[in-house]
Order: structure tokens, then C-alpha cells, then sequence
């Protein structure tokens, strides 16, 4: 493990950390805040930065995520869509602090009429994995709060939507009467046994009916049925990604190979939703991608230029 000579940097909302590389390319240190964006002053910026970069004199930063939002530190802009990985080394928006050079990766809009739309963050990831494969064709995908979809054809990101399935889940679960059959759920429950009742929910699901309709469903079976909180909350899960697949499939993102990208227990509930639609669902890890690809822009950029060999 060697000097650091490159902070690379996810910044978002609730979080913030840095993956420290050395001329080998190698993770020297990782260093990460549970705050980010959403909590900070303007002149918050500055003492986080330092902690991430771990007072390192003159180490390189390059950064993604709601750091390059109005609300963020600097404001980076957007790409337009359709864009390619390459793009966004060209559009990095560039600035000094202290004897730091700070890189910010810009956000990704689609401007089309009546369509328009704005990633920032997942453009990382999703550059990330062209990255690592620069002919990529598909559909990928990255589960959230705010879903997005992006169609990629030969390395180009051509298309992508937003699918706001986490505020839905979250505003029918405590704002709905469906929340007295959710009233009982514990948040501590196993991932093994909330699976085991997300497929369960995805079984019971009438795939003749809309999904839309069966959602009172839910408050029937609870009141004639006796229906467990646990079951309840995961038929409720299932029904609202349900729609976003119903969504996107209308909106021409669906593929036969959907590539998530994300969480562990987001992705397993997408890929359990794919494997009933008979499609073949590939997941990533979002970290990963997010440092393949903060490394490699920050390479096109020249702002670091590791030894022969080095790991991206």
C-alpha cells in the first residue's frame, strides 16, 4: 500500500466517501461520512473535503454525486443525453481549493419535450459500467428511491427515465389507509425472511389484474384474512416495482438483460421481479462502478496517470 496520489470521491445526499488510490492504482484508504449534501452549510464543504482527503497536501480529487448540485459544494451542470463515458471527462466542471485540483462529474439531462429528465450520480455508475465494457448494449438499471432506467446502445447512453417507486412505496405505506396493515411491521425483520415474503407476494400477485387494482388488496386480505404485516409490507413492495416494470416496458427501456446496478437487497427484489417476466437479470455492485469510473475519467482527464499495469 502506497502514497495516495488520487481521492476518489461518491458524494451524495447522506453520505460521503473517498477511495484513496496509489500509483499502483491500489485502495491506499477509504474514508466516508454517514452525513452529506442534504445536511450541510455552505461552508461545510471545505471541512469534509479535508477529512476525506486525510489532510493529504495537494492530493487530486475527483468527485460525483449531489456535490455537484445547486445544493452541493460547486454546481457541475448537466450532459446532455445521448452521451457517451468519454463524454464526461471532456465536462468536468474544474476548480482549486486550498492546493487541491477538484474534479466534479456532471449530471446527465434528457431534454426532450414533455420528456425531460436529470440524473446526477447514477450517470457515475452507469459510466462505470462502459467503462469496463465500452460496447455495451442494454438496459441498465439502478434501483432507488428514484429508479432510473437508461438504454445504452455501443457505449452510448441514448435514453433514460425516472421512476419515483421509493417516494411511492413510502408515501402509500404511512400515508394511506394501507398503513394499519402495515402498522405492525418490524424494520428489524431478517433480509432472509422479508425475501422469503417478497417472493411469496409475487406469487399471490394475480398477473391478469392490474397492479394498480390490487393494491386496496392488500387492506381486503389484512381485514378477511388476517393478513401477517411482514406479507403485507413486501405485497406492497412487489405491487409498486411491479408498475415500474409496467412503466418502463412502456417507455421502451425494457430489455431481455437488465444490468442492475445498486444495493444488494434492492437489486435481489428487481431480480426476482425480472426472473418472473422470464428476464435475465446481471448485478453490479454500485461501488465498484462508481470508483471504475471515477478512476477512469479522472485518467482521460489527466489528472492522474497510473504505472503500467495499475488496476483502473
Amino acid at each position: 500500500m502506497g502514497h495516495a496520489v488520487l481521492a476518489a470521491i461518491d458524494w451524495g445526499t447522506t453520505h460521503a466517501r473517498a477511495i484513496l488510490l496509489d500509483a499502483q492504482g491500489d485502495v491506499a484508504d477509504i474514508r466516508e461520512m454517514k452525513s452529506g449534501v442534504g445536511s450541510y452549510r455552505r461552508d461545510e464543504f471545505e471541512n469534509t473535503f479535508d477529512f476525506l482527503v486525510d489532510q493529504i497536501d495537494g492530493l487530486p480529487a475527483i468527485m460525483a454525486g449531489m456535490v455537484g448540485s445547486r445544493q452541493g459544494w460547486q454546481e457541475a451542470g448537466y450532459l446532455p443525453c445521448p452521451a457517451r463515458a468519454s463524454d464526461f471527462a471532456a465536462n468536468l466542471h474544474r476548480f482549486t481549493y486550498d492546493d487541491h485540483d477538484i474534479a466534479i462529474v456532471p449530471g446527465l439531462a434528457k431534454e426532450t419535450p414533455g420528456a425531460e429528465d436529470v440524473m446526477r450520480g447514477e450517470e457515475t455508475q452507469i459510466a462505470g459500467l462502459l467503462i469496463d465494457n465500452p460496447d455495451f448494449s442494454g438496459t441498465a438499471v439502478l434501483p432507488g428511491t428514484h429508479s432510473k432506467w437508461a438504454r445504452i446502445e455501443s457505449g452510448v447512453i441514448v435514453d433514460f427515465r425516472t421512476y419515483m417507486s421509493g417516494d411511492i412505496f413510502a408515501a402509500l405505506k404511512s400515508a394511506t389507509i394501507l398503513r394499519h396493515s402495515l402498522e405492525d411491521y418490524d424494520e428489524e425483520a431478517s433480509h432472509d425472511n422479508a425475501i422469503d415474503a417478497f417472493e411469496s407476494a409475487l406469487e399471490r400477485i394475480d398477473g391478469g389484474l392490474s397492479t394498480w387494482g390490487q393494491l386496496f388488496t392488500i387492506r381486503a386480505q389484512d381485514i378477511m384474512l388476517g393478513l401477517d404485516a411482514l406479507d403485507a409490507h413486501e405485497t406492497l413492495s412487489a405491487l409498486v416495482l411491479m408498475m415500474e416494470f409496467e412503466a418502463a416496458k412502456k417507455d421502451g427501456l425494457m430489455a431481455t438483460n437488465l444490468h442492475l446496478i445498486g444495493g444488494q437487497e434492492l437489486m435481489q427484489r428487481y431480480a426476482l421481479i425480472a426472473q418472473s417476466k422470464g428476464l435475465n437479470a446481471h448485478c453490479h455492485g454500485a461501488m465498484k462502478h462508481i470508483c471504475d469510473a471515477l478512476v477512469g475519467i479522472a485518467q482521460q482527464a489527466g489528472i492522474v496517470s497510473f504505472k503500467a499495469g495499475a488496476a483502473k
